[in-house]
């Protein structure tokens, strides 16, 4: 999820921005807001080295953990998202936000944020994964069953030619002609 999409001027000045902060409650979202813009700006104040640079930062915004992203590049694109999402994502998501100019198109990339197909085929290679993972487990512990029951098996077959070795000579004894 992204939580704001944020373009600074050369002049290190707020020029456009975006919102979507609903992982926070109603009455906190104004302070929210406005301690992202603060985070942000103090970001931009660091020198860096080279146009074309990108900034990773994590951070925590009312207990909340965040992630910021600044790519620097005739002017100051920064987006802020949860931890978990992709780093990949990200920095297509910069990319298209510097080449973005309108305020629509920059509501429509904070508000339309799907994942591109790696970004799926990948969840969907972790979820086989995980799967792979619990059968072969169960697998395992099926063959630890099947062992000790062998054991169990070969114990009852040695009792039993035991109990016939016995039971022979207890009725050698009492043979009938």
């Amino acid at each position: 999820m992204i939580y704001s999409l944020l373009i600074f001027d050369h002049s290190r000045t707020l020029a456009q921005s975006s919102y979507c902060l609903d992982d926070f409650w109603a009455i906190y979202r104004p302070k929210i807001k406005s301690i992202i813009e603060e985070t942000a700006f103090n970001i931009i104040q660091k020198d860096f080295s080279a146009n074309g640079s990108v900034l990773k930062i994590s951070e925590t915004i009312q207990d909340t953990n965040i992630v910021i992203y600044c790519l620097v590049n005739d002017g100051y694109f920064i987006a802020i998202t949860k931890p978990e999402y992709p780093q990949r994502a990200a920095y297509k998501l910069l990319d298209k936000l510097r080449t973005t100019t309108d305020h629509i198109q920059i509501d429509n990339l904070i508000h339309n944020d799907q994942p591109d197909q790696i970004t799926l085929l990948q969840n969907e290679l972790d979820e086989t994964k995980i799967i792979i993972m619990d059968s072969l487990e169960k697998l395992i512990d099926r063959g630890d069953s099947l062992d000790a029951l062998a054991l169990k098996v070969d114990a009852l077959h040695d009792a039993s030619r035991v109990f016939v070795d016995d039971t022979k000579k207890m009725n050698s004894c009492c043979t009938l002609f």
